[in-house]
């Protein structure tokens, strides 16, 4: 059995796995654009722990208890979408990471999505498979993992356009690679969006916590403690 499908805390007992997960030596300074971490929630405002006033509106979700921190609970029909200034935020013609730390309660479902059928990005489960899908004027580029997610696990997922405008896709900090995608040429229609349904896919039935978008790809070796810090791994001295 691989490792992301076993529970979250015994996968990623090893902090080496990491040598793979994002980046390289191009893309050593990641910019936090949005942090959903829920800490300091009021009602259906959530605030933007990355300093950049990206507050989020949450609808058709709950907070709740999550994996060492507060989660956000959907049942198919909410989102976390990102409001307010937020309308500036821009992924065009760079390379970004985007992810969650999640647990699946189906196998099908939308992790984070902006944009439409023609421009965008989709982090997503399909049949309980992994997967990160970049559209492009209309051409779809999308990677997947192998295999698919248990459900009622943790997992942290993130699906990234490096600084060549590869595709990449990493489950519990294994990476998959993808093909070359190149950059958004265009604004996506639309915000930033945790949990909600779209281009087709349904919405998320789960908890997802910890929901950021970085410009730029993490380096393993210049970002390890932001990254294991994102993951919650388990020898990582989180809270």
């Amino acid at each position: 059995m691989r490792l992301s499908a076993i529970p979250f805390a015994t996968a990623l007992t090893l902090a080496s796995s990491f040598c793979s997960l994002v980046g390289g030596a191009e893309d050593a300074k990641p910019e936090l654009v949005v942090h959903y971490d829920l800490f300091l929630s009021q009602g259906s405002r959530i605030d933007d722990a990355s300093g950049r006033k990206h507050e989020g509106t949450l609808s058709g979700g709950s907070i709740v208890a999550g994996r060492r921190r507060s989660a956000v609970e959907f049942d198919g029909g909410g989102r976390l979408e990102a409001s307010g200034q937020a309308l500036a935020l821009d992924p065009v013609g760079t390379p970004l990471t985007v992810g969650a730390v999640c647990l699946p309660r189906k196998a099908d479902g939308v992790i984070a999505a902006m944009g439409d059928d023609r421009d965008g990005f989709t982090l997503y489960l399909r049949s309980g498979v992994p997967h990160f899908a970049v559209r492009i004027g209309g051409r779809v580029s999308d990677v997947a993992d192998a295999e698919p997610l248990a459900l009622n696990l943790w997992y942290h997922l993130t699906g990234s356009i490096d600084a060549k405008g590869s595709l990449r896709l990493t489950v519990n900090g294994n990476a998959t690679e993808g093909p070359h995608a190149g950059f958004l040429t265009r604004r996506p229609v639309g915000n930033l969006s945790f949990g909600g349904e779209s281009a087709g896919l349904p919405g998320w039935t789960g908890r997802l916590q910890e929901m950021r978008l970085y410009r730029g790809t993490l380096d393993p070796k210049a970002n390890a403690d932001e990254l294991k810090d994102w993951a919650s791994l388990s020898d990582c001295g989180c809270k």
